[in-house]
């Protein structure tokens, strides 16, 4: 079926959706065609019952992986591809990949919107996803961490003409190198065993796509849905198994990137300061200004292009104080002003501004990327997963990326800072070793219960009682309490040092925290507060859990396994055990239930 949409821009065309990857082999794909049959016409051929189940399978892996869909194209020119590009499937052209679409669109199993066509732009592809009702369907049969095992070697250096369809091109010595290179981090990354929830993330192959010329672009990009392709919230969640230990990921990216490379081009001066901050506007929306700016052929489709981001998100009006308006180009009185305080504030740099500098500047950093991938390689083994200019690794490489990160923006004459973002995970042990008084002993009630009796609240904040030693946790309700076996602390060093927290507009989610690192300093460790925490006078500004995007209340999870603390009081003389207190606190109070405690 298709839908239709009342605003152009509501279009999904217009949203981020990964392009369609076969490349299944036929013994992944016959349980997925049997499962379909009910559904499908009976006089198609083996081919195209083929066809139509790679489809769904690709959807449905998009739909779990990225809650996306995927685009793709209705146009035979599209399919009209350079031999180089061609992945090897056979079910990859435009009878099976339309036919299909139809078919599965006709059984009500998914939704379609068309591309959109223009006479002097590139258009956009057609939109398809999967529905609920296919996702039922299939997903109990797919293994999502499974590989696309028909697929031929892919080429991994793409060009793409001013349309965005990718177009062929002589091989020369530099293209040669840039392809042994990619080779190199993609071998590397297809030995990482990467987990979210205890099951295993396939990492695509990555390619790297130059725009227009081989001086343009060529940032890394994995061939299907990924972990570049998750949510922030959801890429907290990755582990890496090294020698047969879940370790947590965390992620350091260069901070104004882009900026400093323009200032350190003209030879001029950065101001001090946050690049960003900029009085009577919100940093992130200074920061989107900046980059569209740089990107921009013209300073009238940079004003647009900013009015279209004020519109789609709501929350970067709020901040602002920007009323909605029916039409998002009814912002163009307000991106005027934010572009004419940016032209201001880096008057040196004014004439990189709608220079369409943007993509050179992409070229930089993506040939830094590679150099980061590859010196880690060498250093640890192990390949970080690369977000353009921000790199996931393992906990126990995080050092050794931070200082190759400060050694190759050196080597670029770069002066950068470096942002981290991590996740902490507590378990109920880490609140014992914290002293928090949600944990207390009681042995002569356990004397009398059996192993796995659920403990029941006393009422008020339960106390520490001497010659107690077997550690079980109560709260503050006469019922019986369900464990979580951890719960997720969004906090920094920072915050577990009590200080104040850097300015977190530019994240890319309001869920995760981050810290900068100069470049030219090292990184010392947490210090302990000089005050012991005072459990009985809790901080003021507590907040209640708020639902993830897209969740409303009804659709929270009253008892989850793992919850995301998105806010914790910033209280400068609050001791790292304190802070684990009060966010078990809420997290009883969010949930009714208590972290760690046995029973399930």
């Amino acid at each position: 079926m298709t839908t239709t949409y009342r605003s152009l821009f509501d279009n999904p065309v217009f949203g981020n959706h990964s392009p369609l990857v076969l490349g299944w082999a036929d013994d992944q794909l016959w349980p997925i065609a049997d499962r379909l049959a009910p559904y499908l016409p009976e006089d198609l051929t083996v081919a195209m019952t083929l066809a139509i189940a790679g489809i769904a399978r690709s959807l449905v892996t998009e739909e779990k992986i990225t809650g996306n869909g995927v685009h793709f194209a209705r146009g035979k020119d599209a399919y009209r591809t350079p031999r180089r590009y061609r992945d090897g499937d056979p079910r990859n052209t435009w009878h099976y990949t339309v036919r299909g679409m139809d078919t599965l669109g006709s059984a009500g199993l998914i939704l379609q919107t068309p591309g959109i066509w223009c006479t002097n732009s590139p258009g956009r592809q057609s939109v398809a996803w999967a529905t609920g009702a296919l996702v039922a369907l299939v997903g109990p049969l797919l293994d999502v961490s499974a590989p696309r095992r028909l697929t031929l070697p892919a080429e991994t250096i793409v060009l793409r003409g001013a349309d965005k369809t990718i177009i062929d091109y002589q091989d020369t010595a530099e293209t040669t190198a840039n392809r042994e290179q990619v080779a190199v981090v993609n071998e590397s990354l297809s030995r990482l065993d990467l987990r979210q929830f205890g099951k295993r993330v396939e990492i695509p192959v990555g390619r790297r796509i130059f725009n227009g010329s081989f001086d343009r672009g060529g940032r890394f990009y994995c061939h299907g849905a990924s972990f570049q392709n998750m949510r922030s919230r959801d890429r907290r969640q990755l582990e890496c198994m090294i020698d047969g230990v879940l370790h947590p990921m965390v992620e350091i990216d260069y901070s104004t990137l882009h900026p400093t490379m323009a200032y350190a081009e003209a030879g001029a001066t950065m101001p001090e300061g946050d690049p960003y901050e900029i009085d009577g506007f919100d940093r992130r929306v200074v920061k989107i200004a900046v980059n569209i700016a740089f990107n921009g052929q013209n300073r009238r489709s940079a004003v647009l292009a900013v009015a279209k981001a004020l519109h789609d998100d709501a929350a970067l009006r709020a901040a602002n104080g920007v009323e909605a308006q029916q039409r998002w180009w009814g912002h163009q009185t307000f991106t005027n002003r934010l572009l004419k305080a940016i032209e201001y504030k880096h008057r040196r740099i004014k004439d990189y501004f709608n220079s369409d500098c943007g993509a050179r500047f992409q070229r930089r950093d993506s040939d830094m990327a590679i150099e980061v991938m590859t010196e880690m390689i060498h250093r640890t083994g192990r390949c970080p997963l690369p977000i353009h200019d921000s790199f996931l690794v393992a906990d126990i490489d995080a050092g050794a990326l931070r200082q190759t990160m400060k050694e190759v923006a050196r080597h670029h004459g770069l002066t950068l800072k470096l942002k981290e973002s991590r996740a902490v995970f507590t378990t109920i042990e880490d609140l014992i070793g914290a002293g928090s008084p949600l944990v207390h002993t009681d042995i002569a009630d356990q004397d009398h219960q059996p192993p796995n009796a659920t403990a029941r609240c006393t009422g008020g904040i339960p106390q520490h009682r001497p010659g107690h030693h077997h550690p079980e946790v109560l709260a503050a309700r006469d019922t019986p309490l369900d464990p979580s076996p951890a719960i997720q602390l969004e906090v920094t060093p920072s915050d577990l040092q009590g200080q104040e927290r850097p300015d977190e507009s530019d994240r890319p989610d309001h869920g995760s925290r981050k810290r900068e690192i100069d470049t030219t300093t090292s990184l010392t460790g947490p210090t302990s507060p000089a005050r012991a925490p005072n459990w009985h006078d809790p901080p003021t500004n507590r907040p209640t859990r708020r639902p993830f995007i897209g969740e409303t209340a009804a659709d929270s999870p009253q008892q989850p396994d793992l919850i995301e603390l998105w806010e914790l009081p910033s209280c400068s003389e609050e001791s790292p055990s304190s802070q684990l207190h009060w966010a078990a606190r809420r997290f009883t109070a969010a949930t009714g239930t208590v972290p760690g405690a046995p029973g399930r």
